[in-house]
């Protein structure tokens, strides 16, 4: 804890942090197995209180990934369209460029390397009624924020963030288990490990412990939260401390038989992605 008050006084203030856009921050570490957390620059705010976690998202999904392939389901090398539904590379790929699909793996989808690219859906209000969905945004429909899922490299070529790639593993975890992606991923990865304050999908009309949307460090957002139709990509809400005990459960599973994932899935976790490649966006 000293660690943490001393980053407020000594390196960034409340005061700074509005200045600089933030009204107030979050914060958690991991020292020794024990989760230190403190709150700096707002007195509604705490350890519990449940931030929007933006492409963050990504990194968890990453793990229910990994417990599916613990679990037998599929592998990093399985190709995507042997795990989606039929219709759906062609509901969104141009002829010319559909058969490059049959090359791209679960790794490539995970470490940004499939050559498809698009950005995120900026989301839609919270008071938006019905939003696109899974399959709309893949395709870029003019219900959705986003272009569509397209090829801007060849398969392996270079490192491309792409935040439909999520959404495609999303479409695919949903296909293999038959669950809605934020029930099978409370079953994976938050009921394991006692994510108590970690959930995909909208905020629940009676949580009133979140954090509210800035325009600035001063003044919040007219709309509020935002919506998101991608959840794998974009669609977590949780802490910092839920988030280090997925940080705290690799790091014991490296070393155990007995962790969260096996030694092997723990370090494919933990593998780096070829240096030599070439980088684009993110």
């Amino acid at each position: 804890m000293i660690v943490l008050q001393r980053l407020e006084h000594e390196i960034v203030s409340a005061r700074k942090l509005q200045q600089d856009g933030t009204p107030s921050a979050s914060l958690a570490i991991l020292e020794d197995g024990e989760i230190l957390t403190h709150v700096i620059g707002s007195d509604n705010e705490n350890p519990d209180t449940i931030y929007q976690c933006g492409s963050i998202s990504k990194a968890i999904t990453a793990m229910g990934v990994a417990r599916m392939v613990d679990l037998g389901q599929l592998s990093y090398d399985t190709r995507i369209v042997d795990i989606l539904p039929k219709h759906i590379p062609s509901s969104f790929l141009d002829p010319q460029t559909a058969h490059l699909l049959d090359l791209v793996t679960v790794r490539m989808l995970i470490t940004h390397t499939s050559g498809l690219t698009q950005p995120y859906d900026s989301g839609h209000p919270r008071n938006f009624e019905t939003l696109p969905t899974k399959e709309e945004s893949i395709q870029g429909h003019s219900s959705t924020n986003s272009i569509r899922l397209q090829f801007g490299s060849l398969p392996g070529a270079q490192l491309l963030y792409c935040s439909g790639s999520f959404t495609l593993l999303e479409i695919a975890m949903e296909n293999i288990t038959g669950k809605a992606f934020s029930e099978l991923m409370q079953e994976l990865v938050m009921k394991p490990l006692d994510m108590n304050r970690t959930f995909y999908g909208d905020l629940p009309d009676d949580e009133s412990n979140y954090t509210k949307p800035y325009l600035n460090g001063y003044q919040p957002t007219p709309t509020g939260v935002h919506r998101f139709t991608e959840l794998a990509a974009v669609g977590l809400w949780s802490t910092p401390t839920d988030l280090l005990k997925i940080t705290s459960a690799i790091q014991q599973s490296i070393h155990s038989d007995n962790g969260f994932l096996k030694p092997t899935t723990a370090h494919e976790v933990n593998a780096h992605i070829l240096p030599n490649l070439p980088r684009s966006g993110h």
